[in-house]
């Protein structure tokens, strides 16, 4: 073969080549970066960081696989195109602290575990167009302190435990789509501060802990939201500064009655609509001090333990609305000293344990539709000097051990101008602690 020919088939690859390479070009770009793509990159130690730009010369179908042993992840450009990001995608980046997303981004959603153990990650901004937030999609992003949506998300779903042990997050604005706040979505988030929707927010429940064990927090839910057990167990509790709130609609700390001061105050405003507190929603939420009913509240129950140990809680008015105080829903309250019904109560059951060790509690009068006092019900409030019962009180009996290690001055009036009964009958008959056999 001469040489003319040698170099003239040369310059034909060469062109062949470069007409590929732009038909490639062409090609639609790819649309999944794929489990576990770039996963624990933070294992591996190479020289200084990289910042890793997706590559656009797949089909749409393929994936990419990031370098799961390669140099640690610092930086991530996603390009617009891409539509999935799959789970545990970026799990466990310990060095990975910017993530970019390309403008007018097609993304949908973001998987289970996406971002999980991303320590060095501070903030990120979601595209408007995810729709779906996956289970422990941030969990323990430490550094994380700021979330933002692009205006007009369409989010609809937070997983559980989305944001779990994020303990840097500081604030955060639900979109309007969002429905459900899973189970502890944003449990353990020491540092959060305010939580708020979205105007015309479609909210409608809060799971099984979805801010327990949070800092001092300021939570502005919308009206009609259903919860799940323990929404708010452990809130506030273990840190000085600002106290928690909990506020409906449009309500701000000044706009509700009776409070004096509210800006400065742990409150809980519940919305007249909300008929169920359910068990656990405030246990050990140690800032918390003053609890507000909307008028013409229609709750019905108040769940098991649901302001258990609120140590400084110092009053409450329960509404007339109340038929059923569960177990233990305000045992170990140790600042409660003022527990009033509103006129026209329809409270049928006090639970077992109910006002148990209410050290600062002197008095009570039981609304007359109260049929019997059950189990240890004031048991340990050693404080306790007198408890009346409303007339035409409909009461049968007094369990064994109602007012157990009770003060010894303590006098229960049956009925106005009927039978009292004093301490030692208490002991006698009434004061001591149920047989544990």
């Amino acid at each position: 073969m001469t040489k003319q020919k040698i170099l003239g088939a040369i310059a034909a690859f060469v062109v062949g080549a470069l007409g590929a390479l732009s038909e490639t070009k062409a090609m639609p770009p790819f649309w999944e970066i794929s489990p576990d793509g770039f996963g624990f990159c933070k294992r591996v130690e190479a020289h200084g960081g990289m910042l890793v730009e997706a590559p656009t010369t797949l089909s749409r179908g393929e994936r990419v696989d990031g370098p799961t042993f390669g140099p640690p992840l610092r930086r991530f450009h996603v390009p617009a195109q891409v539509g999935i990001m799959a789970g545990r995608c970026f799990a466990g980046c310990g060095l990975l602290s910017y993530v970019a997303f390309g403008a007018n981004s097609q993304l949908t959603e973001i998987g289970e575990y996406a971002f999980e153990n991303c320590s060095s990650l501070q903030s990120i901004r979601i595209p408007a167009g995810v729709v779906v937030i996956g289970a422990q999609c941030f969990v323990a992003c430490r550094a994380l302190v700021h979330i933002h949506f692009e205006p007009g998300s369409q989010l609809t779903e937070i997983g559980a435990n989305a944001f779990n042990h994020c303990s840097s997050l500081f604030s955060i604005c639900i979109p309007a789509g969002v429905r459900t706040l899973k189970v502890q979505c944003f449990c353990m988030c020491r540092a959060l501060a305010h939580v708020s929707f979205e105007r015309n927010s479609q909210l409608e429940e809060v799971r099984a802990g979805a801010f327990a064990c949070t800092g001092p927090i300021c939570v502005r839910l919308p009206h009609r939201v259903t919860f799940g057990p323990y929404p708010f167990r452990g809130w506030g509790s273990g840190l000085v500064g600002s106290s928690p709130k909990v506020f409906f609609g449009d309500k701000k700390a000044g706009d509700c009655d009776g409070i004096r001061g509210g800006t400065d105050l742990g409150i809980a405003t519940i919305p007249k609509d909300c008929e169920t507190l359910p068990p656990y929603c405030f246990q050990d939420c140690h800032f918390l001090t003053f609890v507000n009913f909307e008028r013409e509240s229609c709750l019905t129950v108040i769940g098991q333990s649901a302001f258990q140990r609120c140590i400084f809680l110092h009053s409450i008015c329960i509404p007339a609305s109340v038929q059923k105080v569960e177990e233990r829903c305000f045992s170990l309250c140790n600042g409660l000293f003022s527990v009033s019904f509103e006129l026209g109560s329809q409270l049928r059951i006090i639970g077992s344990r109910a006002f148990s060790g209410c050290n600062r509690l002197q008095s009570i009068c039981i609304p007359k539709g109260v049929e019997e006092l059950r189990g240890e019900c004031f048991a340990g409030c050693i404080n306790l000097l007198s408890v009346s019962f409303e007339q035409g009180s409909r009461l049968r009996c007094i369990l064994p051990g109602t007012f157990a290690e009770c003060s010894q001055a303590l006098r229960v009036i049956l009925s106005p101008g009927g039978k009292t009964l004093c301490s030692w009958q208490l002991e006698q008959g009434w004061g001591k602690p149920s047989n544990p056999s």
